[in-house]
């Protein structure tokens, strides 16, 4: 008599452990694979990043603390990646402040703006799909309705998270691809572990950027100043730098933040003393939970990660603000 067999459904659930711990080491498996896809290191497949986000904008005249306007957003992102080199973008919880007065030390002090839930419905309301095929360009699929002033924020945290490749050199100088077009980076691996890089700072200057028009681009503090009719571009000195924290084994971005400067030289002196915009985004890691969804549909919107005019005509509240204190 030979052996007894085991039971059927002992028979099934084995080999529904077998292929479960099969899928489950594919899965391990294809989350590590780059194929064509440099950002695949960065934010690996069947994976969601959750991050915390800050972003805050100064502008005013240095050394006169009440001619200055601050506006500071907080939001909780989500950057899902379903696919090799796709990505989906979810924001919530947002907030809007400004500031209504500063303590001794010439600190802001902030409250929520009256437009703060409309402001939140409309960041939250759609999520932003997009591919960098080849970790080149990147393509975004915003969806029809989502107005331009959002879409242009929601860049610009995809901008702040794209980390420059890796290499064996120290520094380097790549063009890169940015909300201001493609621009000309420093690129400076600061601190390694072993042969991975750690922590890694761009350095840009916006002017040299192929798609810097801070006039037609009225979602950055630079859109109008009144009586000027010529490209502010040609008028300001502007810069960028970033700092990146990278995790040594997974290899993803546990904070960024970028730091942006814009000067508006007609008022200045020295190029230190005048107009002078502050522009802040920090992003700071939270969680990295794998996802089962590989959906992925690219929508009937293309567009790229530049900034886009939202055809404003009237000149800033900010700049109007600014102006009267130099008259």
């Amino acid at each position: 008599m030979g052996p007894q067999r085991p039971p059927l459904p002992l028979v099934l659930l084995l080999l529904l452990l077998l292929l479960d711990t099969s899928v489950w080491a594919q899965d391990e498996v294809l989350e590590n694979v780059n194929w064509n896809c440099p950002n695949a290191t960065r934010f690996k497949h069947l994976r969601k990043y959750v991050y915390n986000y800050e972003a805050e904008s100064s502008s005013g005249v240095r050394g006169t603390a009440d001619s200055r306007s601050t506006t500071k957003i907080n939001c909780k992102i989500e950057l899902e990646v379903p696919q090799l080199c796709s990505f989906i973008l979810r924001t919530s919880q947002c907030t809007l402040k400004e500031v209504y007065g500063f303590n001794p030390e010439g600190k802001a002090l902030m409250k929520k703006t009256k437009n703060s839930e409309e402001f939140a419905a409309a960041m939250s309301r759609y999520e932003l799909k997009l591919a960098i095929p080849e970790g080149k360009q990147a393509v975004l699929y915003p969806e029809k309705d989502e107005p331009k002033h959002i879409l242009n924020i929601k860049r610009g945290i995809i901008s702040a998270l794209l980390v420059p490749p890796e290499t064996e050199e120290a520094k380097q100088v790549l063009f890169l691809d940015t909300v201001y077009g493609n621009c000309s980076t420093q690129v400076t691996v600061t601190t390694r572990k072993g042969n991975v890089a750690t922590e890694m700072s761009t350095e840009r200057d916006l002017q040299q950027c192929d798609g810097f028009q801070p006039i037609s681009t009225s979602v950055s503090p630079l859109a109008l100043i009144k009586g000027l009719v010529r490209p502010l571009s040609t008028l300001i000195s502007s810069s960028q730098s970033c700092q990146y924290t990278l995790d040594p084994k997974r290899k993803h971005v546990s904070e960024a933040m970028c730091k942006e400067e814009h000067l508006f030289l007609p008022f200045s002196y020295k190029n230190k003393y005048g107009i002078m915009t502050h522009v802040t985004q920090t992003l700071t890691l939270e969680d990295t939970p794998k996802i089962n969804s590989r959906v992925f549909s690219e929508g009937t919107e293309q567009v790229g990660l530049a900034f886009e005019s939202t055809k404003s005509t009237s000149p800033p509240k900010q700049a109007e603000a600014v102006l009267k204190t130099l008259q």
